[in-house]
Formats: C-alpha cells, structure tokens, sequence
C-alpha cells in the first residue's frame, strides 16, 4: 500500500516529508534529524507527524529537543 510519513509544524505547516511511496510489509523505525525539506535546522518545539497508509491516518505529536 502507498505509505507517507510527513512531520508538520504547530501552525500546521509541512516542515518535511520522510517516506512517500509503496513499503513491503514489516516493521519500519524512522529517524528525523531536526531538518526541513530545505536542510536547514528547525527550532526546538512541538511537532506533529502524520503516518498515512492506504486510506488510514494517524496523527501524533512530537517535542523536538536540541
């Protein structure tokens, strides 16, 4: 199934993209390394990450700590 991981900001902005595309079944761990699609650093904060496969989504948050 198409499978996207997305991190957004608190005013609801993509901040950056880490998966987009089809994963075999399994297990996956993802790291994110406090960066933008731009590579320039994030400030320290609250973050949402958005896990979309097939039709389901999960929305959770996330504090970034430098």
């Amino acid at each position: 199934a198409p499978v996207s991981v997305e991190i957004f900001n608190m005013l609801g902005q993509q901040v950056r993209t880490l998966v987009q595309g089809r994963l075999q079944p399994g297990y996956y761990s993802m790291v994110w390394d406090g960066r933008n699609t731009g590579g320039h650093a994030v400030g320290t904060g609250i973050y949402f990450y958005k896990v979309q496969v097939g039709g389901k989504v999960q929305v959770r948050r996330m504090t970034l700590v430098k």
